[in-house]
């Protein structure tokens, strides 16, 4: 996504030499929209046009930190998420009104722009607890698409991964150095019968193959939870078989001694493989990732749907656990 750094009679792409521009109107397509007014112009330019081109990726709201608000001179930030109309805006109360019908267009950011489609690419996930964690997919080809109303789990909108090369992709590892975690992946299977290992949920150590933690199906279709603590491998396995284009509830918790499995909220009896590793043991993690596992290469994709993923650390108790399963189940069926 290219920045467009507009001055008063002048603008610059990316930082590139200015071009004098006139009164006339614009006639082109706006991505993001924001206003700053920094103390030091000079000093600031170089690293908002950095930031915000993001290497091609772009940026919401979400992910300006609070340095970057202070050394912009931030007035106002639109991420003109809007399929046309009036653009909200996310920095403070000064709200775009559309004049002569503004409308969204096909280009670079089309699945950014306005309401989910139905079968739109996804780009950027952004999370909702509050921390503006982003997962990314900047390969075209890789990214999982939008299902919206009866093609959604429970008419709910949901991303569908393709079970061969699409994923999402954070680049940190916020369970790094976690004690325990609680996650709920709520997830429908794939049309195809189960014959490769399918991971929903991950985080690793790029550098390596052998330091990874996962949430996956495998080949027989049961659940399983796979911890590879440098080349120690141990690997917690439910008894449930799953069948294919079905919705499921799974519920996983790291306790720090043992990881355990349900299924539609009814406790798995576990098949262990080696000796208990976890979340906890870990070191290095540098990714977290949605529908495949990815360390030295990405492997493992999922075929399905994922509507969201919920994750505490440490475990939640079992009243929130239970408060949470069923807020889970009322969404999506499950």
């Amino acid at each position: 996504m290219p920045v467009l750094d507009i001055g008063a009679v002048t603008f610059s792409v990316d930082g590139s030499s200015e071009v004098a521009i006139g009164a006339e109107h614009f006639d082109g397509r706006v991505s993001r929209f924001a206003i700053g007014k920094p103390s030091d112009a000079a000093a600031s330019a170089a690293e908002f046009v950095s930031s915000t081109y993001n290497s091609g990726s772009g940026i919401v709201y979400g992910q300006v930190t609070a340095t970057q608000i202070t050394n912009w001179g931030l007035a106002t930030w639109s991420n003109l998420g809007e399929a046309s109309g009036t653009a909200a805006e996310s920095h403070a109360s000064k709200t775009l009104v559309d004049v002569n019908t503004v409308t969204s267009a096909d280009g670079p950011e089309a699945a950014a722009q306005g309401p989910a489609v139905d079968l739109d690419p996804v780009i950027q996930l952004l999370s909702k607890e509050g921390g503006a964690l982003v997962f990314a997919q900047p390969t075209t080809a890789k990214r999982p698409i939008q299902r919206t109303g009866a093609n959604g789990i429970n008419s709910q909108h949901a991303l569908q991964f393709n079970g061969s090369n699409s994923l999402l992709v954070l680049g940190s590892a916020p369970l790094q150095g976690e004690a325990s975690i609680t996650l709920f992946l709520p997830f429908q299977t794939g049309a195809s019968a189960f014959a490769a290992d399918q991971v929903i949920f991950s985080s690793s150590d790029e550098a390596t193959a052998t330091t990874y933690w996962c949430a996956a199906i495998d080949s027989a279709g049961k659940f399983y939870v796979e911890v590879n603590n440098a080349g120690t491998v141990y690997r917690a396995t439910g008894g449930t078989v799953l069948s294919v284009s079905t919705d499921y509830l799974v519920t996983i918790r790291d306790t720090g001694s043992a990881i355990e499995i349900e299924i539609g909220g009814i406790s798995e009896t576990i098949a262990e493989t080696g000796t208990y590793e976890g979340i906890s043991n870990l070191t290095g993690l540098d990714n977290t990732v949605i529908g495949a596992l990815k360390h030295t290469s990405e492997v493992d994709h999922f075929e399905g749907l994922i509507p969201e993923q919920i994750l505490f650390s440490p475990k939640v108790s079992a009243s929130g656990e239970a408060a949470t399963e069923r807020s889970t189940n009322s969404r999506y069926g499950t």
